[in-house]
Parts: C-alpha cells; structure tokens; sequence
C-alpha cells in the first residue's frame, strides 16, 4: 500500500513504546498529586467522600467508561460524517472491556481528535476542576480516567508519525493501524464494504 519512501504500512504499539507512555504517565500523575498538596496543603485523599460509596463510585466508573467510548464515536463521526453503523465494539487490549472502533479507514487526524477529546473530558478537566475547587475526589477520579485511557495514549503515540490526511484502518485484535491508499478507500466506498 505504500510508495517508496513511505512509511511501514503497519503502525503498532510496541511493548517498549507502552513502558515508555506508561512511566511518562505514571511520572506526570505523581507530580500532580504531589502539586495538589502543595497548592491545597492537604492530600487529595483526605476528606474524599465517594458519591454513593463503593457501589456508587463503581457505576460511576462503569458509565464514564461508556461514555468515553461513546464521546470517541460522536468525534469520530462528527469529523469523518462516518455513518453510526461504521463503528464495531471489540475487547480491549487486555481483554477486561470493549471498545469502539471504526470498521472502515479514516483519515489520520478524525482518529487522533476521536483519542484526544475523551482524555480532556473525562480526566484532564476533572484535574483542572480539583485545582480549582480543591476537591481531592475529582484528581483522582481524573487521574483513575486518565490510566484508563492509556491504550489511546498508546495510539496517539504510535501515530505521531503519521500525517493527517492518512488513510488508516485499525488492526483488529492489535493496538495499531494499517495504512491504507487512496485507491483502497474509493473502492471500498464504491462498494460499501469496510476494508480488512
């Protein structure tokens, strides 16, 4: 599928790759933890009340994930005017959930915007939140969502080198993505059929 010159057409995660976004990730979470009780002089644990308890943070937990794949789907068919029945539901990498993907390519940037908004909506603005109300509860629910969402860290990092007008189509049952030509996208288009 690719020109000479081009990149590999295979784009994956690799497991050196996720050490590395891991340890980056772990690094940043601690260091705003730690800036939390700096700025408010306690521990963001200290005084969490739990919405419901357990059992309510727990369905709590269980509906932001729904909506994190769900916010990544209205994104990706906003900025690809995919149809809703171009998305299928797979496990997860580590095969403990499901997860939305497009069964059909897409350009490069509509996926990397479908990766980001999750993570800014669901943890980066819970943190933004807790610095501002000085509510220990939202940093962690937003770093607990921000560790959640670590496979999508994973392919946004694996897509750094990919242009935004890239085709891709991502790998069934593997973090990563093929490359697809042009040509591969109009004769499935012409066709109405997703691409393997």
């Amino acid at each position: 599928m690719t020109e000479p010159g081009h990149a590999d057409p295979e784009v994956v995660t690799t497991v050196p790759m996720m050490l590395a976004v891991g340890a980056v990730l772990v690094l940043v979470m601690s260091a705003v933890y730690g800036f939390f009780g700096q700025v408010w002089g306690r521990s963001a644990f200290d005084g969490v009340r739990l919405p419901g308890g357990w059992a309510g943070a727990f369905a709590v937990f269980l509906a932001s994930l729904l909506v994190h794949e769900r916010l990544k789907q209205f994104v990706w068919k906003r900025r690809s005017a995919l149809p809703w029945s171009a998305f299928t539901v797979h496990p997860t990498m580590r095969r403990f959930g499901w997860a939305l993907e497009p069964a059909v390519p897409m350009r490069a940037a509509d996926y990397r915007a479908g990766l980001v908004w999750p993570v800014v909506v669901l943890s980066v603005a819970p943190v933004v939140a807790a610095f501002a109300t000085g509510k220990g509860v939202a940093l962690l629910w937003g770093e607990l969502l921000m560790f959640e969402s670590c496979s999508d860290l994973f392919r946004l990092v694996a897509l750094a080198s990919v242009p935004g007008d890239a085709w891709i189509m991502a790998l069934s049952g593997r973090s990563g993505f093929r490359l697809v030509s042009d040509a591969e996208v109009a004769e499935s288009a012409s066709e109405s059929r997703p691409i393997h």
